[in-house]
C-alpha cells in the first residue's frame, strides 16, 4: 500500500484522538564535530549534495543543526519520502564519496541514525514573531 496509513491514536487520558498517519517519512541523522576551521566546508559539502540531489523526488529536505555552546558540533538531518528513497540515495556511489569527505572534515567519528518521522509541525501561527511596533512594544503576537 502506498502513502500513509491512518490509525486511531489514544491520548494520555485514554480517549481516542482523530486518526493520524503512521510514519512514512524516513529521516537520517548524522552527528559529528567539525575539525577546527572546517565548519564552512561542511555546510558547502551539504549544499553541493542537495544541489546534486535536486532532481531526486525522494529527498524532501536537508538541514544542518549546530550546538550554540559548541558550533563545531553538528547534526545533519535529511528527510526522505520513504525508506526505499533513502536507500536509493544513500546507496549511490556519489554518496559514499560524499560521506568519506564529510568524515575527513570531522574530528570525531560520524554517527548515523536512521529514524521514522512520527510527528512534525511546520511553523505554527502563534510561534511566528511579528515586527516590533513603532511604539516600542515587544513585537510578540498576542
Amino acid at each position: 500500500m502506498n502513502g500513509p496509513v491512518l490509525v486511531p491514536t489514544a491520548d494520555r487520558e485514554g480517549g481516542v484522538l482523530p486518526a493520524r498517519a503512521t510514519p512514512t517519512v524516513f529521516v537520517t541523522l548524522i552527528n559529528g564535530r567539525a575539525r577546527p576551521g572546517e565548519e564552512d566546508a561542511i555546510v558547502a559539502l551539504h549544499e553541493d549534495w542537495v544541489r546534486r540531489r535536486s532532481g531526486d523526488a525522494g529527498l524532501l529536505s536537508s538541514e544542518i543543526l549546530v550546538d550554540p555552546a559548541d558550533p563545531r558540533a553538528f547534526i545533519a538531518i535529511s528527510h526522505f519520502a520513504d525508506q526505499a528513497a533513502a536507500e536509493r540515495s544513500l546507496g549511490d556511489p556519489e554518496h559514499s564519496a560524499w560521506q568519506r569527505r564529510l568524515a575527513s572534515l570531522s574530528e570525531t567519528p560520524l554517527v548515523q541514525r536512521d529514524m521514522l518521522s512520527l510527528w512534525r509541525a511546520s511553523a505554527l501561527p502563534s510561534a511566528v514573531p511579528t515586527q516590533p511596533s513603532r511604539s516600542g512594544g515587544s513585537g510578540h503576537a498576542t
